[in-house]
């Protein structure tokens, strides 16, 4: 009964982190740190009965607008495609994008020699992250449980002998 007790216990354990590995993503804990840590405002004496003082910090942003005219770019857009800069506090930064129309689903209205780009693999030769998780996961798990037997098998040679204190 000791080994179906262990063994319930391993798989539960497995089956644990197998299920939080799946269900919360990283973008989930990213939601929920940006709900904890990036509060807009922070309440003093909030014990007191009165109206609490709020702190406000400035909050960086960045923002996708049309490029203004005095800015020169090499990017030139095609089939109705609009040059648009990335701003940072109304700053420009990076590099210039053709941002397209709608008849062209948001692709193909520039010519991409002019712009970096990303080519995308077969989907057969993406990998998934989780795999080598789970055959260390599976590896830990039939550790577990060869060195439960082990020790089982120590304590009954020991007690056999009434000498537990040399065997371990």
């Amino acid at each position: 009964s000791l080994i179906k007790i262990f063994f319930y216990i391993c798989f539960f354990i497995y089956l644990t982190i197998h299920l939080v590995d799946g269900c919360i993503s990283s973008r989930t804990l990213r939601e929920i740190a940006q709900k904890l840590f990036s509060e807009d405002e922070i309440f003093i004496n909030s014990t007191k009965t009165e109206i609490p003082k709020k702190l406000t910090q400035k909050k960086f942003f960045e923002s996708i607008k049309i490029c203004p005219p005095e800015y020169e770019s090499t990017v030139k857009c095609y089939n109705g495609g609009v040059v648009k800069c990335k701003f940072w506090n109304n700053k420009i930064v990076g590099i210039p994008f053709c941002h397209c129309s709608r008849d062209y689903g948001g692709q193909y209205c520039d010519k991409p020699l002019n712009i970096a780009y990303l080519v995308m693999n077969k989907q057969d030769t993406i990998k998934q992250p989780n795999d080598i998780f789970e055959i260390i996961l599976l590896l830990l798990f039939f550790t577990s449980i060869l060195s439960f037997f082990i020790y089982l098998y120590l304590m009954k040679r020991c007690t056999a002998k009434n000498n537990f204190s040399l065997c371990i």
